[in-house]
């Protein structure tokens, strides 16, 4: 069993969370300039956005190398995490692939509404996902300062959705189907009702 791992096992473990964590904090930082729409128009928070989008994404590699989890069966929770992550970033991406999405934060208002692929359970997956890999850092080194990146970014992604969905709200073509769209959706976590019918 996990919780009787030895020490190069739990190596193994922390180095697998480690490369799991850099992958994606690589995926994420390369969408920013290789996938979505430049932005037109980010302002002030944008620049705050990606300021502390860089500097939580330098302290984790600095983080793993500081420290090991006290748990490796707590520890091996994060590999899951960090591979869920991976793979809802890619959905969200593939279902994006034709119309890529503007920058977080950006002033744009909405070209279309998505409700396929990951959208159909969750309005904000990309989001999701960054949450997912901020979260499986604290489960990974099981350390308070870890928490840092997680409600840092947390706090980013939760006023990028507000804005977001608002702008539906207010743009007349999607306001009513919006709407809709939040009573059967969650926003980072899946409702249990059926999928999005706007």
């Amino acid at each position: 069993m996990i919780q009787h791992l030895n020490p190069a096992e739990s190596g193994i473990l922390h180095l697998g969370n480690f490369a799991l964590a850099s992958i994606n904090l690589a995926i994420f930082s390369w969408a920013i300039r290789g996938y979505f729409r430049p932005a037109v128009d980010g302002g002030q928070r944008l620049k705050f956005a990606v300021v502390c989008g860089i500097a939580c994404t330098v302290f984790t590699p600095i983080a793993f190398w500081l420290w090991v989890p006290d748990s490796p069966a707590v520890a091996a929770v994060a590999l899951p995490l960090y591979a869920g992550s991976a793979v809802l970033f890619i959905w969200a991406a593939t279902t994006n692939r034709n119309q890529r999405l503007a920058l977080a934060l950006t002033r744009e208002g909405p070209t279309h509404l998505v409700i396929t692929g990951p959208y159909r359970h969750l309005r904000h997956p990309f989001y999701t996902a960054y949450l997912l890999t901020w979260l499986a850092g604290v489960v990974a080194l099981q350390h308070l300062a870890m928490v840092v990146p997680l409600i840092a970014m947390g706090a980013i992604y939760w006023i990028a959705a507000n804005d977001e969905e608002q702008r539906f709200l207010d743009d007349d073509r999607f306001a009513a189907a919006y709407r809709r769209y939040i009573g059967s959706t969650g926003r980072f976590v899946p409702k249990l009702a059926a999928g999005a019918r706007p």
